[in-house]
């Protein structure tokens, strides 16, 4: 799904603008001043990471598609693209100020981009309308315009008005687009609240509820084109009345859906009030409590004046039947119905009462599935109804009240444990799609997670064999439920320092094979051995100098090619990262090898060479002209094992060559450790 969605947000990209990235983390030096404006063109991409954002969709984490979808996005910006990223909740839960610039537009370095992701989680809320705003204020939009692209699976849940925010800044500039990717937005109001961004700047809403309908939306997508700017027609104000039937009495209590015709997002949603219309073509559908009418009105730039509703027909109405009046907390509840069944009708679990809010999280499913439909419970107990929305009115038509009751779960482990040791966690309670328990350090907001530290439980068993993070301190084990992120259960634990023994020389030839004992032969399946520089971070390695062991107690591997001081170290890798849980100090002294050879060869000779070295994991003999360079190669071979000579075969051209031995550096480039001159006849 995640690759049909990254083909999505290219095309929005490309169809409005070339886009940018920038590494986060240690950032290159910058001269001093202020930043230099955005070039014509840049874009940022804004990334949801609201807590929501754990929900699944075909049973992944919707983080996850998101993630995966925006790193495939930034490997494919054509040459030129400058691009940046900002997220929003994914730092602080429930703080509407979490918004953050990842790196400003600039040229994309897709693996730099991936490494930034990779370090985002959801936590918080959406900021959606500051976020924007935000974005826009760094692309100087007002001078220079430039492209949005907004990621999200949620509305606005920190007061802002993005619609009208979206109109504020096309009417700044019309070379300003935005583009809209929605994950799970279950109803027309809730694509209304995100789609406006972008139809009021000339962009794509790309809806995304499963992958059926993601493929059919990015289709719609890959055909966009930016259309050229145009002086667009000022809104007509409409007004807009309800009637009890043709030229019956006006009906004040009813309320009202707009659509733009051939969208299927409303515009409006809500009771009779004065619209700014666009001139076009609107499908307005009236409700009140029994009846409902729809019609197609025609908007120009002087007329009309007011849009009449008759609601000649009586409002559909539809039965639904929980399989039970109550359930447990996140529990799974079947739901049986008969209705109308009209496109984008669904069943949902919302709370009741005067102050009722209705949670961000996605408790519903599509009458379009079927009957029955499974319903997920909510993780706060209460008194809840079962409604069957009627979409194109935006209007419960059923109801029948369940009971959500509270749910117990229990943890049991060890108060204690040795960093990266084993750790048995006893376990009870509701095994629903998307929760999870894991170990968390204390003070952790509660959808806070350690890559590799927690399972999914509703497929597991009891008891979960997980593992000690790799850092000692104050842990929490956690049991959460994974939509509402409640949690339900928790055990304090306290992860201990792990030790280490080391046992290497104290200097080794660069490139030469050592053999390093420790103990223990292996703390985790991911710790490791490794020769690094002293100011290494604790998870780094050189290539060719390391190894993990495989279970035993001493390893075999190449000192780094190039001369120095270095430390080797036991790298203990664990669920939120690696610690260093022994080092020494090792030098790599200077490389030294020979060459025994003929002074002459025959053209095309195979001659054989005795030599000696470092025995470096790429090192090679050559022959070459003498003002080669270090890269060039013709006839060589490898130095391997415990061979002390080899075979070459001669240049076809007589000359003056000489014989190499090289050693590839960490660098990339080649060192000759040693040349002996050869002559060709």
């Amino acid at each position: 799904m995640f690759h049909r969605l990254c083909r999505a947000l290219i095309v929005a990209c490309l169809a409005a603008s070339p886009a940018l990235a920038q590494p986060a983390g240690p950032a290159p030096a910058q001269p001093a001043g202020p930043p230099p404006a955005a070039a014509t063109g840049d874009t940022i991409v804004i990334l949801d990471m609201s807590a929501s954002m754990w929900g699944r969709i075909n049973d992944q984490p919707k983080l996850e598609i998101a993630r995966e979808a925006v790193r495939g996005m930034f490997s494919r910006f054509p040459p030129g693209s400058r691009v940046g990223l900002m997220a929003y909740g994914h730092r602080q839960a429930g703080q509407c100020s979490d918004i953050q610039m990842l790196f400003p537009p600039g040229p994309v370095d897709a693996v730099a981009a991936g490494g930034v992701l990779d370090r985002l989680t959801a936590r918080g809320r959406t900021p959606l309308t500051e976020a924007v705003r935000q974005a826009a204020a760094a692309l100087r939009v007002q001078e220079r315009g430039g492209t949005i692209i907004l990621v999200t699976d949620g509305i606005e849940t920190c007061g802002g008005d993005p619609c009208a925010l979206a109109a504020e800044l096309e009417a700044t500039n019309t070379a300003f687009t935005a583009h809209v990717v929605g994950f799970d937005l279950r109803t027309p109001s809730e694509r209304a609240r995100v789609a406006c961004i972008a139809e009021r700047t000339g962009g794509l809403f790309v809806p995304a509820a499963d992958a059926d309908e993601l493929a059919r939306a990015l289709a719609r997508t890959s055909e966009a084109r930016p259309a050229a700017p145009t002086t667009a027609a000022a809104p007509r104000t409409t007004g807009l009345r309800a009637t009890q039937g043709p030229g019956g009495p006006t009906l004040p209590a009813a309320t009202f859906t707009v659509l733009r015709e051939g969208q299927e997002t409303p515009i409006h949603e809500g009771g009779a009030l004065r619209l700014p219309l666009a001139p076009g073509r609107y499908v307005v559908t009236g409700t009140t409590v029994d009846r409902i009418g729809t019609i197609t009105a025609e908007v120009t730039a002087t007329t009309p004046d007011e849009i009449v509703v008759p609601l000649a027909d009586a409002l559909p109405r539809a039965t639904v039947r929980p399989a039970s009046a109550s359930i447990g907390a996140t529990e799974v509840l079947s739901v049986a119905w008969e209705g109308p069944n009209e496109p984008g009708d669904y069943l949902v679990i919302a709370p009741i009462g005067p102050n009722a809010v209705e949670q961000e999280t996605r408790h519903y499913a599509w009458t379009r599935d079927g009957t029955p439909l499974p319903l997920r419970a909510p993780a706060t107990a209460g008194n809840y109804e079962v409604h069957y929305v009627l979409a194109r009115a935006s209007r419960p038509i059923g109801r029948a009240p369940i009971t959500v009751t509270v749910v117990t779960a229990t943890l049991s482990a060890s108060a204690e444990a040795m960093a990266g040791s084993p750790v048995e966690v006893q376990w009870t309670g509701p095994r629903a799609p998307g929760s999870w328990i894991g170990m968390v350090p204390v003070g952790a907001p509660v959808t806070g997670h350690l890559v590799g530290g927690f399972t999914y439980v509703e497929n597991a068993t009891s008891p979960l064999n997980m593992v000690a993070p790799a850092t000692p301190g104050a842990y929490e084990i956690r049991f959460i439920e994974g939509v509402d992120n409640t949690q339900l259960a928790m055990r304090p634990i306290r992860v201990t320092a792990a030790s280490a023994t080391l046992d290497a020389p104290d200097s080794a030839m660069a490139g030469s094979p050592v053999t390093i004992r420790f103990t223990p032969p292996q703390a985790t399946p991911d710790s490791f051995i490794a020769i690094v520089k002293p100011n290494a971070e604790a998870s780094g390695y050189l290539l060719g100098s390391w190894d993990n062991g495989a279970g035993a107690a001493e390893v075999t591997i190449h000192m780094p090619p190039e001369a120095g001081a270095y430390e080797v170290r036991y790298v203990l890798a664990g669920p939120g990262g690696a610690e260093i849980v022994a080092r020494r100090p090792m030098a790599a002294t200077a490389p030294v090898a020979t060459l025994e050879a003929p002074a002459t060869a025959a053209a095309r000779a195979a001659i054989t060479i005795r030599f000696t070295g470092p025995r470096g994991r790429s090192d090679f003999v050559t022959v070459v002209p003498t003002n080669a360079a270090p890269e060039q190669y013709t006839s060589y071979f490898s130095v391997t094992g415990d061979a002390s000579e080899g075979e070459l075969t001669m240049p076809e051209t007589p000359g003056t060559y000489e014989l190499r031995y090289v050693m590839p550096a960490a660098s990339g480039a080649n060192a000759v450790i040693v040349r002996q001159p050869i002559v060709v006849q």
